[in-house]
């Protein structure tokens, strides 16, 4: 095997492939439903919302204040939403093909991030005021350190192009803006901006753990495979997904 800079570790044996693949579905999966299902209830809440409800004048916390009907749908989304979050922050160190500290880093910060949308989703702001900020807090907070420590990690992998970076780069310049700002005025536009483009963001998060879950499939080792040719097959399909897509960009 030729020496490279990548560090990888496929800790994987051959028995491990189904359950490997089950929870690979499984966090894809819930993160996915838990997007919808967020965007989903967030619609009906404010078709419903008693005022009438304005991107310019109302925070998305007012969908789940408790005087509005449709409140306990938009909390449960939040709270979905967050924990289908964890196991996709937890896949991001099983399928690292560098094993970083950086990526390690990123998933607890997902982790933290993602418990503090349940804590939104458990702390209508109305009732908790000021549990809901600490919420507001463990979500923002963690998300924009996770946002920079996952682009430093995943920018070295072979997955991760012009359109993350933009993305990412993007939604840091925004939520620098948000947390620099003196006053509230227009926070209630920039916070849906943030949503936004934290919403893009996690599309990258999941196509980067979707690829590399798939070349660890196709490279988890048979009986009869050793650890060097594991290794060797699992960068090949690397490079020939990347060569596959740098042909497809210059058509």
């Amino acid at each position: 095997m030729n020496s490279r800079d990548d560090k990888l570790v496929l800790n994987f044996s051959h028995a491990s492939k189904p359950v490997f693949r089950f929870w690979l579905i499984l966090s894809l999966g819930l993160a996915v439903i838990g997007v919808i299902q967020y965007l989903g209830a967030s619609a009906i809440a404010m078709t419903h919302f008693p005022e009438g409800y304005s991107f310019a004048g109302n925070f998305l916390s007012d969908l789940g204040r408790s005087t509005h009907d449709y409140s306990d749908l938009y909390n449960f989304s939040l709270i979905f939403l967050g924990i289908g979050l964890i196991p996709l922050f937890l896949t991001l160190i099983v399928v690292d093909p560098r094993d970083t500290f950086a990526m390690k880093l990123a998933s607890g910060f997902g982790i933290l991030s993602a418990m503090g949308l349940v804590g939104l989703g458990l702390t209508p702001f109305d009732k908790f005021f000021i549990l809901h900020h600490i919420a507001l807090g463990f979500w923002l907070f963690p998300m924009f350190y996770m946002a920079i420590l996952f682009f430093y990690g995943a920018s070295r992998s072979t997955y991760v192009g012009i359109g993350y970076l933009t993305a990412s780069l993007l939604m840091v310049v925004i939520m620098l803006a948000v947390l620099l700002r003196a006053d509230s005025t227009g926070y209630e536009v920039m916070q849906k901006m943030i949503v936004a483009c934290g919403l893009v963001w996690l599309a990258y998060v999941v196509g980067f753990i979707f690829q590399s879950g798939r070349v660890i499939l196709k490279s988890i080792r048979e009986p009869d495979l050793s650890r060097e040719e594991a290794e060797d097959q699992y960068f090949s399909e690397m490079y020939r997904q990347k060569a596959a897509r740098e042909r497809r960009t210059l058509r």
